[in-house]
């Protein structure tokens, strides 16, 4: 499946919702930030993602405002608090991934894979299950995967995500990347 969404209004919304107090101890202002990753990682998670296509508005003149003049003529401008936040989720298309921080002071948890293929075998730490499947982190990431019910087994009989419980390693095999 194929999603298609409409970045300001998630950022919007993001920043709409949630309280102005979510700040970095600098005092940078993150309700934008952390409301629009939390909703991406809910779609993410709730559909069947193949791809996902983030959109955003241009604040220049498009060919809609030479076919009406009016064209968002009556709205204010957005509040600077939301406007560095956006600046701040900067997409990077070329690696399809969103990175958050143009003064990024944590390690990027997609540098984990550079050294990764397809086939290695890594070792997983079970932190849930469910009846979709495994949510497993790598060792030395801090990112957690879902292996989805259907992998976890050849026997579909085998595949049972309640064999497994939190804490316990497993040894796995990447089987696709699309970093």
């Amino acid at each position: 499946m194929v999603i298609l969404i409409d970045g300001h209004s998630i950022a919007f919304r993001a920043f709409y919702a949630l309280p102005d107090s979510l700040v970095t101890k600098e005092g940078f202002p993150t309700n934008v930030i952390h409301g629009f990753l939390m909703m991406i990682s809910k779609i993410i998670k709730d559909f069947d993602t193949d791809k996902l296509i983030i959109t955003w508005d241009v604040s220049k003149k498009t060919f809609r405002t030479d076919l009406y003049k009016d064209y968002k003529g009556n709205r204010k401008s957005a509040p600077d608090e939301f406007k560095i936040q956006v600046k701040v989720l900067e997409i990077k298309v070329s690696e399809q991934k969103i990175r958050v921080g143009l003064r990024q002071t944590q390690p990027d948890p997609f540098d984990w894979f550079k050294d990764k293929s397809k086939n290695q075998i890594i070792t997983v730490k079970v932190i849930s299950t469910d009846n979709k499947g495994l949510v497993v982190r790598p060792e030395g990431c801090e990112m957690d995967f879902q292996i989805k019910k259907s992998s976890i087994a050849i026997n579909p009989a085998d595949a049972r995500p309640s064999r497994w419980t939190g804490g316990e390693k497993l040894d796995c095999a990447i089987s696709e990347m699309d970093l």
